[in-house]
């Protein structure tokens, strides 16, 4: 045997020991991802759009709202009223008394002064377009009238626009309660708990999240509308009916879901990809950089080897790493379904952000082209979803109080008392898993508060805004 022939066979001999090596790994992965696909639905879970997906409403009145919506090209571009502006810890000023404050944004921050006429000339620039609004969320659609299949297309909203429609009526409202038409604010309220339940069977954690930013513009204007005369028991009924119907937790938890059924879409798009598919999905450097141009056969190349690399030795592996990520988000989040508190979730979902950063940045991590795409902003999602559940549970208790007020002439001793005349049950406080917490002042008026993000009962000690005290305080009227 010459030399030749001895180096073939040892350089052959030297490749099967790697091959033999990705061959098992590539077994592995496959096999524990197969076997925890099989977990979760022997468990009953939907892993596809299809499984979870409820069919599009055929109501007709649902319908013409989901086409409002769809053939939406409404904007608005005026400024927004600042809402719930704190001037001391526990109070805020009221938007519509006294002089304007407005801020460009949603944001309750950096306000500077309005003119009350050039706020209600942009006002009623959009007053047609927002009565159409009014009148088709009525029957808030429940869905986009998309019927989802097992891929990554989805319905396009422009979410944006939605957004709009909700900075309009808000501001709408408070312009009202300024000219003190008060039926026309409460209208405009009852729009926008609506127009916070449009799309609410949507799969999608994106629904999930601009309900939640609808929600606290409507919840926000809420506190205002309440410190206006007129209302009776009728009206606040109804305003806290609109309220209750509002599910934010649980629209998390099927964003989440969602979440992961898009993570077994854009993992069956990976398999099935050729190389220029696979480019856009997963981002690798396009042909059209300069290099590209200079050298197409070598980039061609580099990402055939990048593709068949990635499906031979990390396709199952990043798979499975993103399957059991989005289930822990979906687990945590029924934990909240559950009126678990929220500082005993918030350490889970901390600890869970802390893993995931340090596995997606290591070595291991780098391998995870599409668990790196794919994966949402667990912290964040989480946080803003419970300070909006949070507000509007206690909205829905300071409504029943001023019912009760109503009734009776003078405020509950405790918020049992509020049971069941005025509410089914006392609201949940989120933070702690126990009823909110409520004291009735000598003077007749009240402390109606959460324990805050700690957990920990302070006694309605307030912040400068809702979430920075140690207590989150339903704020009382200060002086405009």
């Amino acid at each position: 045997m010459n030399r030749t022939v001895r180096f073939a066979l040892a350089m052959g001999g030297f490749l099967v020991i790697p091959v033999a090596l990705l061959t098992l790994h590539h077994a592995f992965t496959t096999g524990a991802l197969k076997r925890f696909k099989a977990e979760l639905r022997a468990k009953g879970e939907k892993l596809t759009f299809v499984e979870l997906a409820i069919s599009p409403s055929t109501n007709l009145e649902e319908v013409a709202c989901r086409n409002t919506f769809v053939s939406n090209t409404f904007t608005f571009e005026g400024n927004v009223p600042v809402l719930m502006n704190f001037v001391e810890p526990g109070k805020a000023r009221v938007a519509w008394r006294g002089g304007l404050r407005v801020s460009p944004s949603a944001g309750r921050t950096n306000a500077s002064a309005g003119n009350w006429e050039e706020f209600d000339r942009q006002n009623d620039a959009v007053a047609g377009a927002l009565s159409e609004f009014r009148r088709v969320l009525e029957h808030p659609a429940p869905d986009t009238g998309w019927i989802y299949g097992n891929n990554l297309d989805s319905p396009r909203v422009n979410w944006v626009r939605i957004r709009n429609v909700a900075q309009a009526l808000t501001s709408a409202e408070i312009g009202e309660l300024h000219r003190g038409d008060f039926e026309a604010a409460h209208a405009d309220l009852h729009a926008l708990a609506a127009l916070a339940r449009v799309n609410r069977n949507d799969p999608r954690l994106v629904s999930s999240m601009i309900r939640v930013a609808i929600s606290d513009l409507g919840l926000c204007g809420t506190w205002e509308a309440l410190s206006a005369p007129g209302w009776d028991e009728a009206g606040l009924s109804e305003l806290q009916r609109d309220w209750e119907q509002l599910d934010l937790v649980g629209a998390l938890e099927r964003g989440f879901l969602g979440e992961r059924a898009f993570g077994s879409a854009l993992m069956a798009k990976v398999r099935y990809s050729n190389d220029q598919e696979f480019r856009a999905i997963m981002g690798v450097m396009p042909l059209s950089s300069a290099a590209g141009e200079k050298f197409p056969l070598t980039y061609r190349l580099r990402d055939h080897v990048v593709r068949m690399a990635y499906k031979l030795v990390s396709m199952d592996e990043d798979e499975l790493f993103m399957l059991r990520t989005e289930q822990r988000a979906v687990e945590t989040a029924r934990l909240l379904n559950a009126n678990r508190p929220w500082p005993e979730v918030r350490l889970v979902v901390s600890n869970h952000v802390a893993e995931l950063e340090r596995e997606l940045n290591s070595t291991y991590g780098r391998r995870l082209m599409a668990s790196r795409i794919a994966i949402p902003n667990f912290s964040r999602t989480y946080e803003k979803t419970m300070q909006a559940e949070m507000l509007r549970r206690l909205t829905i208790a300071a409504i029943a109080i001023q019912r009760f007020q109503l009734r009776y002439g003078k405020r509950p001793a405790n918020l049992a008392a509020l049971r069941p005349e005025f509410v089914a049950e006392i609201p949940i406080d989120p933070m702690s898993g126990k009823p909110l917490c409520y004291r009735l002042n000598s003077d007749g008026t009240f402390v109606l508060y959460s324990v805050g993000e700690d957990g920990n009962d302070d006694g309605g000690m307030a912040g400068m805004d809702l979430w920075s005290g140690p207590d989150v305080v339903w704020p009382a009227k200060a002086g405009n």
